[in-house]
């Protein structure tokens, strides 16, 4: 989409609704919202995407460590991940993200926008989820299964290091 844009929307502008809703070529120089709460400029936008890469890769282990909802928290950060890229190969490339949807009134995003926005709220809403199982089954429980889980990982690595010492005998 964004090729199509670049080539034939040079400098010119489809309405969709009204003057509502319009496609037009913006170019976006600012740092990415992470980036800009941490302290980069413009020119670090593209590192500034890395803290967002390992909150998703801990997101997801977290999440499916405790079996909370695996198909949706695989959504959750397939589109984090997919608006993140989106956001450091524009960066890349060109030096700036080009956004095309136009809301009069309002601001310039495109489709990585989107990605990012529904991947924040299915993240809240595994949240929510989690908050709830807390309120029912009682914070007690909770951590009981947490903790049982970390001695599942950790009698995981005592067998594997059983395992490499006998190997090596």
């Amino acid at each position: 989409i964004k090729l199509i844009i670049l080539v034939f929307l040079k400098d010119s502008t489809i309405y969709l609704v009204s003057d509502w809703l319009s496609i037009t070529q913006h170019h976006n120089t600012g740092p990415s919202s992470f980036g800009s709460l941490i302290g980069f400029s413009s020119s670090h936008s593209v590192i500034s995407v890395l803290p967002s890469f390992f909150i998703n890769i801990i997101l997801y282990l977290f999440f499916n460590r405790l079996h909370i909802k695996p198909w949706l928290t695989s959504r959750a950060i397939s589109l984090s991940i997919a608006g993140n890229t989106c956001f450091a190969i524009d960066k890349l490339l060109f030096g700036y993200t080009n956004d095309y949807i136009h809301l009069q009134q309002f601001a310039y995003f495109d489709l990585k926008d989107i990605y990012l926005l529904l991947s924040t709220c299915i993240i809240i809403q595994i949240q929510i989820y989690i908050a709830n199982k807390i309120i029912k089954m009682g914070e007690k429980r909770l951590f009981f299964v947490i903790r049982q889980e970390i001695i599942k990982i950790k009698n995981k690595l005592c067998k594997r290091c059983i395992v490499e010492k006998e190997e090596k005998n």
